[in-house]
């Protein structure tokens, strides 16, 4: 059991005794952006507090993640009642070494015992003159069969004309293929985060054992004061071992046809006798398919809208324990 202590010695407004009661106050915008290479020098920008209660109100402050936003007040600063007023909040970038910067900044009217607050993300946009870094892997020998190749970015990146990256484009800047930069293409499966900073890959099938692949980088990935990230390669070798390739297995379970289309026949003669669940992933995490409170000696799993690729079917008793996991590789005609 998890135990708080609000005793005086250890009690600080941050540790919420309360729920934040954030309809009190409320902001005039959830998201703004600064961006200071438009013409008009955008460093400062005006936000609206509005005061819904029918007694006054302080705010005693704010916070933030970094030091590039303010908010430029004498604190506190009173709200009467049903009424509203204006903040300034500023973006400093001067010594932003990047040309993007988000942040979250947080609007707090604190007593002894509560805090009531409101949030509001911002976004610092800033000439700059150097080009994307990125760390990538893996780049190293004895690599899983089904590896997670990453890109993370210093700053979020883009295709020309300020191109999103998405699953359907991404595979016309990153490629992977088997023995080297010239062999045969691998298809694969990506997540990219929402600033666009962070990319990552998962091959569409079983690699194969002791074999080389090469991830390129291609060029044509741009900053948003538009320098380019330069072409990159890296190598990797996977793993002799396939033990990992059904991490728990039972006898008297069987997963028919594998491969498949994404129909499969479950039979089993080890849980008929309880209550299961059974659901199906992508290599990347996502639920595709889940059934619970199974008793039957057979059943179908219905997965035929999915691509072709690698997918994780897992039995679990109703407890949460596993019981059974597969991969199951489907194989559209």
């Amino acid at each position: 059991a998890l135990e708080w202590d609000f005793t005086l010695h250890s009690f600080c407004p941050r540790t919420e005794k309360y729920i934040w009661k954030t309809k009190i106050f409320e902001l005039s915008n959830d998201t703004m952006i600064f961006d200071t290479r438009e013409e008009s020098n955008f460093f400062e920008s005006e936000i609206t507090v509005y005061n819904n209660s029918d007694e006054e109100i302080g705010l005693t402050g704010f916070s933030s993640h970094t030091p590039f936003f303010k908010i430029d007040a004498e604190w506190p600063v009173a709200i009467a009642a049903h009424d509203s007023i204006i903040l300034d909040i500023l973006f400093e970038p001067q010594d932003l070494e990047i040309g993007y910067v988000s942040d979250l900044i947080t609007i707090a009217s604190d007593t002894e015992n509560q805090r009531i607050a409101q949030q509001v993300v911002v976004f610092g946009i800033k000439d700059d003159d150097a080009n994307p870094i990125v760390e990538f892997g893996p780049d190293s020998t004895n690599v899983p069969l089904d590896p997670l190749i990453y890109f993370n970015f210093n700053e979020p990146v883009f295709g020309a004309a300020m191109l999103e990256l998405n699953n359907e484009n991404i595979d016309g800047f990153i490629e992977i293929r088997k023995n080297n930069s010239d062999g045969e293409k691998v298809h694969f499966d990506a997540v990219i985060d929402t600033e666009n900073k962070k990319i990552k890959i998962r091959p569409g099938y079983i690699l194969e054992g002791s074999t080389t692949y090469s991830v390129i980088l291609k060029d044509g990935l741009y900053d948003y004061s538009g320098n380019v990230k330069e072409s990159l390669s890296f190598d990797f070798v996977t793993t002799a071992s396939t033990n990992t390739d059904n991490p728990k297995k039972d006898e008297k379970i069987s997963i028919f046809p594998n491969p498949s289309s994404g129909s499969i026949n479950i039979m089993n003669g080890s849980f008929q006798d309880r209550n299961i669940q059974v659901t199906v992933y992508s290599l990347l995490g996502t639920l595709i398919f889940e059934r619970k409170n199974i008793n039957l000696p057979a059943f179908d799993v219905e997965i035929r809208s999915v691509k072709s690729g690698i997918y994780i079917l897992k039995i679990n008793s109703n407890n949460g324990d596993e019981i059974y996991s597969e991969k199951l590789l489907i194989k559209k005609n």
